[in-house]
């Protein structure tokens, strides 16, 4: 297609800018017309910090500076139980003296 009329529905943007790009939808209504919606990000463009990266745990920095421990995704069974508490409790411990400077 040579030449088409595009409609945008933009979040932030009054109008496309020049070498943004934007994720979204782009459908065509009739021939020589078609519509661009740009997608909503489910986090909004914004993440937590994340302070502390384990072999267990990660901890992110939330926006009130309190601190969110996550656990990883393992596999486990009973005989590896022990050594995976003993293994996340290690990681908390070195993570909060680290980031209390304690």
């Amino acid at each position: 297609m040579l030449c088409i009329d595009l409609m945008t529905q933009l979040r932030n943007d009054r109008y496309p800018m020049r070498g943004k790009g934007y994720n979204g939808q782009l459908m065509m209504v009739d021939d020589g017309e078609a519509r661009f919606i740009e997608r909503v990000d489910s986090t909004n463009g914004k993440r937590n910090m994340r302070v502390f990266e384990g072999r267990y745990i990660n901890i992110s920095l939330k926006d009130d500076g309190s601190y969110q421990p996550n656990f990883k995704h393992v596999r486990i069974d009973a005989s590896m139980l022990e050594s995976y508490v003993q293994g996340v409790t290690q990681e908390l411990k070195e993570a909060f003296t680290s980031l209390l400077g304690k």
